[in-house]
């Protein structure tokens, strides 16, 4: 009610997943306990309650939020006794190592949704779990994830699961051609190539990769088109080749500099289209 704190707590190892809030009041006065007969105002509603009760407390464990006109901004509906309404979930977080079988469960009567899913990496290997001195990327999605993931959970009490790139396809997968060879991708039977990122040119020290020369100091060397130009070679096929010159690229980016092409690209054996 106005005047106090709202505070919202989740079970531990969860998390605080804001759905909808308001400060103001939605309905009559005998509904809720934060009534005054005299309040009439049955449609106040102050538009950022969402984003600023999410701003308090989502991905938090507990969290208060002061229930005045002060936190929200100002008075939506003067004269009028006012509350703080919140919908929310105590969200779970699970993490399931490639090749690795997890289970998500819930507890009795209740249902799993999921908010979100990523097969790949999207931090070094020294914050999680499932580490490998060799794993550098940090940017690695795979696309269907959160769709193949839902089909798998959602409205079950209990699913399991085995992240494989058989089930979702290889999002972290990349080549490198040194300029004047072919670059050839190739992705399984009844898969085919996505391109998510390409660059013809030079983007790291020698050290980095094996084109490079002592010489080439240049390491912010990047052909803007290359994108487009891979993805029209490759995309949706299950093997293609490029050939890394500057006369596939249009011209050169760098020149003096020992340049290559690096892509990173999917297997993607099945995309799910959510409506």
């Amino acid at each position: 009610c106005e005047g106090t704190s709202l505070t919202i707590t989740c079970p531990s190892g969860s998390r605080v997943h804001i759905q909808e809030a308001n400060y103001g009041r939605t309905g009559p006065s005998s509904d809720d306990p934060c009534g005054r007969p005299e309040d009439s105002n049955q449609n106040c509603r102050e538009p950022d309650s969402l984003s600023i009760v999410r701003n308090e407390c989502e991905g938090q464990q507990t969290c208060t939020v002061a229930v005045n006109s002060g936190t929200f901004g100002g008075d939506p509906c003067p004269g009028t006794f006012k509350y703080l309404q919140v919908e929310y979930i105590c969200s779970q977080r699970t993490i399931i190592c490639e090749t690795n079988t997890g289970t998500i469960t819930c507890p009795s009567g209740e249902k799993i949704t999921i908010l979100y899913a990523n097969y790949g990496r999207t931090a070094p290997q020294s914050v999680d779990l499932c580490n490998d001195p060799r794993d550098t990327n940090k940017d690695c999605r795979a696309a269907t994830s959160e769709a193949t993931v839902k089909v798998a959970c959602d409205g079950q009490s209990t699913c399991t699961l085995t992240p494989t790139n058989t089930l979702f396809g290889d999002p972290c997968e990349s080549s490198i051609g040194c300029e004047g060879t072919s670059l050839t991708i190739t992705c399984p039977s009844g898969s085919r190539v996505h391109i998510e990122k390409a660059n013809y040119g030079r983007i790291g020290p020698s050290s980095d990769n094996p084109c490079g020369r002592p010489e080439d100091s240049n390491q912010t060397c990047r052909d803007q088109d290359s994108l487009s130009i891979v993805r029209n070679q490759c995309e949706g096929q299950q093997t293609c080749s490029v050939a890394v010159n500057s006369g596939t690229f249009g011209g050169d980016p760098c020149p003096g500099t020992s340049k290559y092409l690096q892509v990173e690209y999917i297997c993607s054996r099945k995309r799910y289209n959510i409506y």
